[in-house]
């Protein structure tokens, strides 16, 4: 069986950078935005691979449980924490930081992963350009 999307022993998904330039002290506090699929997910499982304490957050429940099942599988004794939220809303947000300080009682790192694409001008809706514009530009409560 081939190996899946974000595992971070796959070089496909984690390129030529390797773990050397990917370096953080054991213990930072991080927060990954958008941290269930692509990019963000590999980025967690790269952290917690290396000790750091996380929470990371996406929109959707399923993916968020399959991305903090990878980084346990990564680092069985992973401090990892995740929670559903859309940044699109200021609720969402301060939802976040709410558990960041909870989980973690504080930040020193924010990797601001999470955004949305859309197509051309003509392929979509006002409300498709609000939310990506909600989403990739506000990250603050």
């Amino acid at each position: 069986m081939g190996r899946r999307r974000g595992d971070v022993s796959n070089q496909q998904s984690c390129g030529k950078v390797g773990r050397s330039a990917f370096s953080f002290d054991a213990g930072n506090r991080v927060l990954v935005t958008g941290g269930t699929t692509g990019i963000g997910r590999v980025t967690v499982a790269l952290l917690v691979e290396q000790g750091a304490r996380v929470v990371t957050f996406g929109r959707h429940q399923p993916e968020l449980e399959d991305a903090l099942a990878h980084a346990r599988e990564v680092n069985a004794d992973a401090d990892i924490h995740g929670l559903t939220a859309d940044v699109s809303t200021r609720e969402g947000v301060a939802r976040v930081f709410a558990a960041v300080d909870d989980s973690l009682g504080g930040l020193d790192i924010l990797i601001n992963n999470a955004g949305l694409a859309v197509g051309g001008a003509q392929e979509e809706t006002d409300e498709d350009w609000r939310l990506a514009a909600e989403t990739n530009y506000r990250l603050r409560p």
